[in-house]
Formats: C-alpha cells, sequence, structure tokens
C-alpha cells in the first residue's frame, strides 16, 4: 500500500512519462484586450490580476443574456473532439445556461451547449460538450449544438473558438468566476489517461462526473471541503467498491476565503491501471471543537455567513443551532433531511432568540425530493429572550422525507433549540435539542479509469465472501500515526455486535459462523466519543437466507400459462416501479402497495426480485423482505408474478460503458459506470444462478402464478445507452471489445466503428459483424441463461419477457414460440404504434403480450383508446400492467384517482373480460413489414422508439382508409405472408431487409401476391451491400434504377428532423384503378427515365418522367410508386391499393378519423368505433377528459355490412344505463350516426333478435 500527503504530489513524476496530452487551453481570461463583453446592466464582469472573469447578477425583472467574445477567434487543434469552460462557482444559482461558440471553415457559427446542472455547487468545475461532430444520422441534433444555418449540419473542420455565452433567469442572483477554455482530443484508443469520478456534492444531494483526460487521477481539494473552515482529510483508494487500501494519503485543506486558486489544488492518486475503483475520504474539522450537531448540515444560501454549533448558550445552558449572516440576499444556517414513514397531522414546534430574524420551516418533499406543498414557518421576532413557536402541520398524503430549515434571515444572528415535529404523538426529528455531535464526514466516490499509460498489472479485488465455517482475511486501516483509540467489530444479519476488539496489525483472521448472510466489519477510529474515521466492509457467509421460506403457500395447484393467459383470462398486472428494500417503512408501504390494488380489483401482483438486492454479496441471497411482500400479497387474497430484475450488483466486476469517442456518458448523473458490459467475466452465469434460486425458492409455491423478466442486464439494455448524437455506437467497454475481438479478430482487428454516410446503410463487414455481436449476446442472455434456466425448473407457468424481441433474431421469436414466452412492451399513450405492436407480436410469436402502462391508476380516457388499440388484434391482446409510481404514496386517494379506478372496475375490466375472447370478423389480408434491420444498418440505432416513430405516419394513413393491416418483421416465420393478398414494404422500416426476408417477399408476389413498393422499400439487402435496389431487382425491375431528386431525409429517415422541408412533387395518375384520384403528392420524389419492357405506367411527373409503375411477376404484380408519399395529404391512396389487390372490410366508417372494429364472439358481434387524434405523430394529446370535451365534437356514420338478415338489438357498453336500440342488419349496413369528442371509444354489443 502507497501512503502519500498532499505535499507529495511530485510523487506522480516517479510512475513514468504519460504521453503528450489530448486536452490544451484554447483560451483564457489573462488579457481582456483580446475579449469583447457584451452584459445588461444586472451583470457587472471585471477582469481579476489572477487571471479570472468574474461575472456577478444580480435580480432583474428579466431574463439576461451575456456574451464573451473574442474579437480574434482563436483555432482550435484539428482533432480535438470536444471543449469545455473550467469556472469557480462562487454564489451558487440555478439554471443558467453556458453555450461555447465556434466557426468552422466555412464560416458557419456554432454554439455547443454545456451541461445544465440541477444545482450548482460552490466549487470549481469542469464541463464540457458533446463532441463536435456527434450526430443523428449524420445531422447535428439540437442537444448537441445549433447552427446559425438551416439543415442542422455538422462543423467543417479546422474550427476556431469564438466565444462564451451565458442566459440566466430573471431572479438569478450570485457570482461565478471562470477560468479558461479547454480542448480535448482523447477518443477511443487513445494513448493516454482517461478517468471519471463520482464526486457527490452533498449539499445539494447530487452527483456529478468529473471526467478528465491526459492526467492521471486525482481529488479535487476543494469538492472535499467547499467551505472555507480548515478540515483534515484522510483517503484511501480501494479496487472495486471495497476492500484493502492500495493507496492512502492525508492532507490539510485550509481555504483562505477569496483564494480561489488555493481551491484548484489537486490531491494525486497516482498511476492505475484500467479498472473500477472507491475512494473513501474520512473528513474532520482540524479544530474538534468546531465540530457539528449529528444530522444537521451547514447551509449558508445566497449569503456570506456561517453555522456553528453553539456549546453552551442553549435553553437551559444546553448545546443549540446558531446561523450567522453576515450579509447578502439570502440565509446561514442549519438544515435537516428526515424521511417520514407516514405523513399526517402534528405540530412544529422550536425555540428561538437572536437578532438575525430567526426564522424555521418545514418544506415536504416527494420521492424526487420536489417541494410537494406549502412550507410551514415559524417565524421569530428579533430579541435576545427565548421564544417558543409552534404551528399545525397538515403534510400532504404524498409526503415522502421533508427538510428542516433553521435560518438567520437578517444580518445578525439566530439561535435555535428544542426542534420538534410531532407527527401521529411522536416527534420524528433526531437530535433536535443540538446534544448529540459528530466531526466525521465520510464520502465515497466511485472512480473509472477507462483508459491508462500505466504497466502496473490489475490490482485484484478483495474477496469478500466465505462459505458457511471457513476463514476470510479481513484487511485492517493502517492507523498507526494517528492519535485516538483503534477498535473494530462485526455486526450480524440482525444488526447485533457478534464480535469486537482493538485494532492491531494489517490482517484480521475471522472464521464465519456457520450463518449465511451479510455481516458488517467496521474499524473505527475514536477520540473520546467522537468518531474521527471509520473503515467498514461487508463481509458474505454464503447461502440463502432465510433457510426456508417465510411467505404462506397459496391455495390450489401450481397455476399454468392458460390461468393467466388462456380463454376467458386477462393478464392484469398491478406493479412496483421503484423499489426501495432499504427503508424502514418498506414492508408497510408494500401492504399499503397490495391493498391499493385489491381496492382496484387486481388478483395478480408482479413482486420485484432485484438481482442487486437479492445477492448483495457473491453466493449470498437473502429472501426476507420478499418472502413478506409475497406473504401479504398471499394474506390478502391475490397471487404473485415472479419479476426478476437483473441490475448488476455493486460487487461485480465491470467496466463503464463507453461511447464512440471511448467517452463515460458526461450528462447523467450518477451514471458513470453503472452499466457493465454483458462480456463481464462470470457475469452470465451469476445470472443464471440467480435465476435459478429465485425460481427454485418459489417454483412450489401455487402462490406464485408466472414469471415476469424485466429489462436487460449491463450493455445490452440499449434504451439506456443508445443516443446517436453521442457518438455511441452502445458499448465499446474494453470487455466488450476484448471478447468482439476474440469472435472477429480475422475480420476486424479495430474498434468496430460505423460509417458517416447515412445516404445509405453501414452494410460493411465491421458493422455487420457489431450487430451480430450485440445479437447474439441478447440471444444467449435471454435463451441460455433466463429462459432455459427457468423452463428446465418450471414447465408450467408463463413467462413474459420485457424487450427481446426489438431486433432482428429470428433465434429469438422460435424460442419464444418453442419455450412458450411472450414479450412484452409498454406506451399506451403512444398512438398507432399499439397497434403496430400488438399485430406484429402475433405474426412473429403466435402469441399476444401484455401492455406497459406506466401509471399510478388508470386515466379513463387513456383506457378508451386502449380499448380501441389493443382490440386492433381481437380480445386476445387484452391484457395489461398497471404501474405504480411511488412519486404518490400508497393508501391515499385523491378524488381523481377514485374515479379513474372505479371507472376501470365497473366499466372497462368487465368490458375487456367480455371482450377477451372475441376475434375479428374478418382476418386481415393485408401485411405490412417493418424490419428491425433498418434500424440497426441505416439509422445504427438499437432504439426501438425510433424505429416505430418512423412508421406512425404510414400507420395512421392505413387507419384514416380504414385499413387494418397485420404487421410483422424479419422475425416472423415463413407462413407469415399465408392467405395475404396485400403487402406493403414502406419508405419507413422497410429500408434494409435480410436475405431471406426479401426471399420471402419474392416467392409471396411469385405465387400471386400483389405489393407496393417505393423506392427505399427494401433498397439494401443485408447480405449483398454491393447492390443497390435489391428488391425491386428481385421482383423483376430490369430498366435504370430509380432517380431520387433529393437526399432530404423525411420519414424515411429520421423523425427527429420531421421540421425539415423536403423536396415534394406531384404526380398524376392516367390509369384506372387510380385515374379517380387523380394527384399524389410525394417527398423525395425518384423519377423512373428508362422503365421496364412490360411494364404499365400508371401515373407520371409534371416532366414526364415516369411516376407510377405496375408490372406482373409471376402469377403476382407489384405497384411502385417512384417516391415517397406525404402521408398525412394523400387520403383515400391506400384505400384504393386495397382494393386493387382485391381487399375489402365489411365495417368502416364515412369518417377518415373514425374507425371501426368488428369482433365476433359466438353469435354476438361487437364494435368498437373509435375517433382519432387530430394527428399523424405518435404521441396522443393530453388524455384528459376535460381537456379533450372542450374540443369540437364530431358526427360519423359508422357501419357493419354483411350481418344475417333480420333484426339486431344494439347495446353501448360504453355508456352503461342507456336504452338499447333495435335496428336491422340493412340499416347497420347503411350507417349509424353516433357524435365523438376527441379520442373517444364506443363499445357496441350486436345481438341477433
Amino acid at each position: 500500500m502507497q501512503k502519500t500527503t498532499l505535499s507529495c504530489s511530485l510523487l506522480l513524476l516517479l510512475f513514468g512519462t504519460l504521453a503528450a496530452s489530448p486536452v490544451r487551453t484554447v483560451a483564457d481570461f489573462r488579457t481582456p484586450e483580446r475579449w469583447e463583453v457584451k452584459a445588461p446592466a444586472q451583470v457587472s464582469v471585471s477582469f481579476r490580476p489572477d487571471g479570472l472573469l468574474r461575472l456577478d447578477w444580480k435580480k432583474a425583472d428579466k431574463p439576461s443574456v451575456v456574451e464573451l467574445n473574442l474579437k480574434e477567434p482563436v483555432p482550435v487543434q484539428p482533432e480535438a473532439q470536444r471543449a469545455g469552460l473550467k469556472l469557480f462557482v462562487e454564489t451558487p444559482m440555478d439554471r443558467n445556461k453556458l453555450s461555447l461558440v465556434f466557426t468552422d471553415r466555412e464560416g458557419t457559427r456554432f454554439t455547443y451547449p454545456l451541461p445544465e446542472l440541477e444545482k450548482w455547487a460552490r466549487n470549481w468545475r469542469y464541463i464540457d460538450t458533446y463532441a463536435f461532430d456527434a450526430n443523428e444520422m449524420g445531422r447535428m441534433h439540437p442537444l448537441v449544438g445549433k447552427a446559425d444555418k438551416p439543415g442542422s449540419p455538422l462543423p467543417v473542420r479546422p474550427l476556431k473558438f469564438a466565444g462564451v455565452r451565458i442566459e440566466a433567469p430573471a431572479d438569478a442572483a450570485g457570482s461565478w468566476l471562470l477560468d479558461e477554455v479547454r480542448s480535448d482530443a482523447y477518443r477511443l484508443g487513445s494513448a493516454t489517461d482517461h478517468w471519471a469520478l463520482n464526486l457527490p456534492g452533498e449539499r445539494y444531494w447530487m452527483t456529478t462526473a468529473l471526467i478528465q483526460s491526459g492526467v492521471a487521477p486525482y481529488l479535487p481539494a476543494d469538492w472535499m471541503n467547499m467551505d472555507d473552515g480548515a478540515v483534515r482529510l484522510n483517503w484511501e483508494l480501494v479496487r472495486g467498491e471495497q476492500g484493502p487500501a492500495i493507496r492512502c494519503g492525508e492532507a490539510l485543506l485550509d481555504f483562505t476565503p477569496g483564494d480561489y486558486r488555493a481551491r484548484e489544488r489537486k490531491i494525486d492518486l497516482g498511476e492505475l491501471p484500467a479498472g473500477s475503483y472507491t475512494v473513501v475520504a474520512s473528513l474532520v474539522p482540524q479544530d474538534l471543537s468546531k465540530s457539528g450537531p449529528a444530522d444537521w448540515n451547514k447551509l449558508v444560501w445566497r449569503a456570506d455567513g456561517e453555522a456553528v454549533w453553539g456549546q453552551e448558550s442553549g435553553v437551559g445552558g444546553s448545546r443549540s443551532f446558531i446561523g450567522r449572516k453576515k450579509s447578502g440576499q439570502g440565509y446561514a444556517g442549519w438544515r435537516l433531511t428526515r424521511r417520514i414513514p407516514q405523513p399526517g397531522s402534528g405540530v412544529f414546534r422550536a425555540s428561538a432568540r437572536g437578532d438575525g430574524a430567526p426564522e424555521a420551516w418545514v418544506v415536504p418533499l416527494g420521492r424526487d425530493r420536489n417541494s410537494i406543498g406549502p412550507s410551514i414557518p415559524l417565524r421569530f421576532k428579533s430579541s435576545a429572550d427565548w421564544q417558543t413557536l409552534e404551528a399545525p402541520v397538515a403534510l400532504p398524503p404524498e409526503t415522502d422525507q421533508v427538510y428542516v430549515y433553521l435560518m438567520a434571515m437578517k444580518p445578525g444572528e439566530a439561535e435555535f433549540d428544542n426542534v420538534e415535529l410531532n407527527l401521529g404523538g411522536q416527534n420524528v426529528l433526531p437530535n433536535g435539542n443540538a446534544e448529540k455531535g459528530a466531526v466525521l464526514k465520510q464520502l465515497r466516490m466511485p472512480l473509472f479509469v477507462i483508459a491508462s499509460t500505466s504497466q502496473l498489472p490489475p490490482y485484484p479485488r478483495f474477496a469478500s465472501t466465505v462459505k458457511p465455517g471457513g476463514t476470510l482475511t479481513i484487511p485492517l486501516p493502517d492507523w498507526n500515526e494517528r492519535s485516538g483509540g483503534r477498535v473494530w467489530e462485526i455486526t450480524g444479519p440482525d444488526g447485533k455486535v457478534i464480535d469486537s476488539g482493538r485494532l492491531d496489525g494489517r490482517e484480521l483472521k475471522w472464521q464465519a459462523p456457520h450463518q449465511p448472510g451479510v455481516y458488517r466489519f467496521a474499524a473505527i477510529l475514536k477520540n473520546g466519543d467522537l468518531e474521527l474515521d471509520r473503515k467498514e466492509l461487508q463481509l458474505g457467509v454464503q447461502g440463502t437466507l432465510p433457510a426456508k421460506p417465510l411467505t404462506r403457500q397459496g391455495e390450489g395447484e401450481i397455476p399454468a400459462e392458460a390461468d393467466l393467459f388462456g380463454p376467458g383470462k386477462n393478464y392484469f398486472t398491478w406493479a412496483v416501479y421503484e423499489n426501495h428494500p432499504d427503508e424502514p417503512d418498506h414492508l408497510e408501504r408494500i401492504k399499503a402497495w397490495v391493498a391499493d390494488g385489491r381496492k382496484a380489483g387486481f388478483d395478480l401482483f408482479r413482486i420485484r426480485l432485484d438481482w442487486n438486492w437479492i445477492e448483495p454479496r457473491p453466493g449470498v441471497y437473502d429472501f426476507t423482505l420478499v418472502d413478506r411482500a409475497f406473504d401479504e400479497v398471499i394474506r390478502q387474497g391475490g397471487k404473485a408474478i415472479l419479476e426478476l430484475r437483473y441490475e448488476a450488483p455493486a460487487w461485480l466486476d465491470f467496466d463503464p460503458q463507453l461511447d464512440g469517442y471511448g467517452r463515460a456518458d458526461i450528462w447523467r448523473s450518477n451514471k458513470v459506470g453503472r452499466i457493465p458490459a454483458i462480456q463481464t467475466p462470470g457475469m452470465l452465469d451469476a445470472i443464471r444462478s440467480f435465476t435459478r434460486v429465485a425460481a427454485g425458492r418459489y417454483r412450489d409455491n401455487p402462490g406464485i402464478a408466472g414469471y415476469h423478466i424485466w429489462g436487460l442486464p449491463g450493455s445490452l439494455d440499449w434504451t439506456n445507452l443508445d443516443r446517436p448524437w453521442l457518438g455511441k455506437q452502445v458499448d465499446f467497454s474494453a470487455t466488450a471489445l476484448e471478447a468482439f475481438h476474440r469472435r472477429y479478430k480475422d475480420k476486424e482487428p479495430g474498434i468496430p466503428r460505423s460509417s458517416d454516410d447515412f445516404s445509405r446503410p453501414d452494410l460493411s463487414e465491421t458493422w455487420r459483424c457489431w450487430v451480430e455481436f450485440r445479437r447474439t449476446a441478447l440471444e444467449d442472455y435471454m435463451i441460455d441463461y433466463v429462459v432455459k434456466p427457468l423452463r428446465e425448473l418450471d414447465k408450467r407457468r408463463s413467462i413474459v419477457c420485457y424487450f427481446g424481441l426489438d431486433f432482428a433474431s429470428p433465434r429469438l421469436a422460435e424460442s419464444a414460440r418453442k419455450d412458450r414466452w411472450r414479450r412484452h412492451s409498454g406506451g399506451c399513450a403512444l398512438y398507432y404504434q399499439m397497434q403496430v405492436y400488438g399485430r406484429r407480436s402475433v405474426s412473429d410469436t403466435g402469441y399476444s403480450f401484455p401492455q406497459e402502462v406506466h401509471l399510478m391508476t388508470p386515466v379513463p380516457a387513456e383506457l378508451e383508446q386502449a380499448t380501441f388499440q389493443i382490440t386492433s388484434a381481437g380480445g386476445d391482446g387484452l391484457h395489461w400492467n398497471y404501474y405504480w409510481r411511488d412519486t404518490i404514496r400508497t393508501g391515499q386517494w385523491t378524488p381523481d384517482r377514485n374515479a379513474g379506478l372505479e371507472e376501470f372496475r365497473k366499466l372497462w375490466r368487465p368490458l375487456w373480460r367480455e371482450l377477451r375472447d372475441a376475434a375479428p370478423a374478418e382476418p386481415s389480408d393485408i401485411a405490412v413489414l417493418s424490419a428491425w434491420s433498418t434500424m440497426q444498418y441505416l439509422e445504427r440505432s438499437f432504439f426501438t422508439m425510433r424505429q416505430d416513430d418512423f412508421v406512425t405516419r404510414l400507420a395512421a394513413a392505413l387507419y384514416r382508409d380504414q385499413l387494418w393491416p397485420d404487421w410483422f418483421s424479419e422475425n416472423a416465420p415463413g407462413t407469415v405472408l399465408d392467405g395475404k393478398k396485400l403487402l406493403i414494404v414502406p419508405a419507413s422500416g422497410g429500408q434494409v431487409l435480410p436475405q431471406a426476408t426479401a426471399e420471402l417477399i419474392r416467392k409471396f408476389v411469385q405465387d400471386g401476391g400483389k405489393v407496393l413498393l417505393f423506392p427505399d422499400s427494401g433498397r439494401w439487402i443485408v447480405e449483398e451491400p454491393e447492390r443497390e435496389f435489391g428488391l425491386l431487382r428481385r421482383l423483376g425491375w430490369q430498366g435504370a434504377a430509380p432517380a431520387p431528386l433529393s437526399r432530404v431525409e423525411t420519414e424515411n429517415g429520421n423523425s427527429g428532423f420531421s421540421a425539415m422541408r423536403p423536396e415534394a412533387a406531384e404526380l398524376v395518375f392516367s390509369a384506372a384503378p387510380f385515374a379517380a384520384l387523380k394527384k399524389l403528392r410525394v417527398n423525395n420524389p425518384a423519377p423512373v427515365t428508362q422503365a421496364t419492357a412490360g411494364t404499365e405506367v400508371l401515373g407520371k411527373f409534371p416532366d414526364g418522367s415516369a411516376a407510377a409503375l405496375r408490372w406482373n411477376y409471376g402469377r403476382g404484380e407489384v405497384l411502385f410508386i417512384a417516391g415517397h408519399p406525404d402521408w398525412a395529404r394523400v387520403p383515400g391512396f391506400l384505400r384504393t391499393v386495397a382494393e386493387w389487390a382485391g381487399s375489402s372490410r365489411a365495417a368502416g366508417t364515412d369518417t377518415p378519423s373514425v374507425m371501426v372494429n368488428h369482433l365476433v364472439k359466438g353469435e354476438v358481434h361487437y364494435a368498437i368505433v373509435h375517433r382519432l387524434p387530430d394527428s399523424f405523430r405518435p404521441h396522443a394529446p393530453k388524455l384528459d377528459r376535460e381537456e379533450l370535451a372542450r374540443q369540437p365534437e364530431l358526427s360519423a356514420k359508422w357501419h357493419i355490412r354483411g350481418l344475417p338478415a333480420g333484426n339486431w338489438r344494439i347495446e353501448e357498453l360504453t355508456a352503461p344505463g342507456t336504452s338499447p336500440a333495435i335496428r336491422s342488419a340493412s340499416e347497420i349496413a347503411s350507417g349509424l350516426v353516433t357524435p365523438f369528442r376527441l379520442c373517444q371509444t364506443r363499445v357496441y354489443r350486436l345481438t341477433r333478435q
């Protein structure tokens, strides 16, 4: 172990010479003459002698903009990837927006925003931009930066730095100091140091990532001590999250007020090989008499002042809280954060005195730590005498915790004592009399060394677990040179001390007891009653806790899949979104959550088994709290769904996720390195072990109804990882790349980057290997390490898997059919996509799947539109997962929630149950392809919502033309087109196809089917990278290829740029059956200058070139439109195409925005009639009935033709109590007029009389 002090910073020189630093200073503020400053009156700007630029904001009635422009822009190193700004925040301000401004070679001006932090703390910051050329499909994303030219171009190097822009809201008041602008040329594979440190800003309960290149890891000193008082720091560096100290050191942090340069001090951690580490920093005041009251934190906000611990000046000569404010607009004093087990009514009471306008107040907070109600203040008169005030308290039901403030509001002193918050007769505030003191403040900071020039071998991780009765070697801290008492203790799983002793030596041999569980070791350095330092380790004794299940047995037989999804069954689950088993009131909240679900009529409850909670140490499985949750479900009459979640536990050794530039994710708090690569050695085996242990524990209990596999572990979870504008290629961690090269070293020895040419897909061998690598990782994980282990243990129960089929993987689809698992997705607030999801799932796997609803309770208007969406494939799709979001406390029911649940219970749930076994009266004879290959090769994305957004406009146009197609992907079996008359291969989602899918389409047409194609339909075949227009040529095209007039993307590219105006043209139809349409508006026209012999030209562009063509292929026909229809402006076109193909529907309306689902169950018919939103975008309007009711009402005539002759009884099931109507079959065929508000669904039952 290496030990250092702050004075030994030159030790880094002993570790060898680093490669040339990729970080360079671009500009600073040492020469005022170089800068032109534009600032409004409320902002003062001054250049300081120490080279810093000071900005002071005063409150004003309007926002301010400060521009700092270089008179002569300065060049940026050509290889620079990004740039950043170093600044010191003297007085924090919220919501300030900073940007760096650059110009490129062509004179385009680019503004790159810097991260907008939630809160600013009082210390040095270095924040940087996204990569200069990070893009989304070849264009700059607004989150990356903005150009002063249209079209979102990317910069053309070389760049020049032009200035800084700062925007502040009207109420901003504070002071910042700017130091310098730097460029950073680090990227993936650079031979330099690159690391990320999670820095806790405890004052604001947030974590910020410090990411640095070109230097060895260090601790920023002023992050350890944001105050100006002297603090003694002792730190140690460990491998992983705990273990023996690799290095340790100490430093005295004593900053002179106003000496900002001194606060730049860095505490060197030394040379480190790549890997994950943790820095544990212990801080105590240099003067121990300046310790503070336990549980309370000093807070000086927008003021010059201090907070001190009164020793003998409180009520009756006791200790007290003192705040002293000297100047400023804010306040100074103490703050406590306290979780509230159960909100309610009570009294807030405190005593105070002083001339600083003492004020105490309570702020109720939700789980997200945002204020959810008015503060409860106690305002004291300025007086030398003690005063006691109290105020009634009624905390909102959603209260999760409170802030308690004790502050001097005006210049002077405010002293407080005997602070109480009594709820239900119990004081919930700790140490409100300030008698208990504390000096030790400990910070744990994860450090990830991503790239390193070090030649040191990797450090081993601490083996923290042992078999029962085995011996474990516990590393002890090196405190021999520090004064104070040194002791150690070990506590058992029940929190009781089972062993203790005096600290002596470098290690302790511990013989583990025979009881499995997590034990905690603590070494403690004391000065009297005050702790000066502490080292804690979690120790594991392998086995399962508790040894026997505590869960009571459910009644009856072991459930089978048919019990949940079989005829007459709706799969309705009540689920937990956030899980906090570490909180003391967890079980009470679970009880209330189950009661809420039972009140809402739910029988199935998804109980979370989070891997990181269940296996806290390797081989130690603790099911205690899960057992009690299951027990509560069964006790209240429900059944449990075993929800297995695979968030990696902290003890798992892993690399952080990296983007295509080799950077960790800097823009999301506390996310650096938290998602491991699935290829991490031992991870998949650990997942399989966890799956088997969890399922094996509960499989014999009839109270367990099924399994739910949630999420994807580590780097497979591309919904978290994929941000194309970050330059991410999803996971370039060292572990992932090592696994990739083991498999493809002969094909791609380097880094598998995708092409920058987004005018065509990347079908290079490199990118195809990368996509295959990720696909097979997902397949192996889900099939071999989760589903198969479950099926080996339990062949009866249902399995539902989240994700898993949002990828081009016929193997996964085959596994779903063979191993009987269903995929699960969500977002019923997304119009049109639900039909795509539902029908594609049935086509690909043969199974319907449950939708996901991220709602605390059902919203009536959402239930309406979901009923319409889900029944597009019949009643078999009427399965839903409801989420309880714990931002609202359980057990508390507002009138709106009661109304929503009452309607669900009385109306929609019985209605869905009745519709459950109804089938489409007319099986669809139209199919639409939506290929995942397009997403992975053209868009280079692994985020499915982007793909689904692209098909939205086509889906909307189909439904407005009264067409209900079946959707499918390349995962579907070869029989998917059996019985279909028309196939549409869209311009969006059908651009890139696997060879097998292209052959399936060719055979469909050859055997007599009809197909609608566009220029981008099957334009590229994955296995044929050199051949363009592969599908057209397969279907007999032999003329000149279509020639697009423009490369501007519309819905066939990135929907994020839908506001851009593409080149458009109108084709004029000249032949049946389209002549009646006259014209068709298309985007990105691709006129055909030379048609193939035997091709019939049905329409032309104004210049006379062919625009609509038809030809025969085998026994079938091909219809080709030489452009991408503007789906919002082509009503009737798809209906005409369907009629050309011989398709027809008996149910419909006279209004494009109103649709009919026609279902049948035995002799009973159902009509689900719905008014669509007035948008072709995927998101519905706000689903609030009052708001929707303010929109104009629309009357529509809906019909069903072909019903048996006679009279029919028509009952509106969505309007209970409404008298039924009797109509003849001919009247129903002619149409029934009904009014609809926006997004309204009406469900009718038709019974023959």
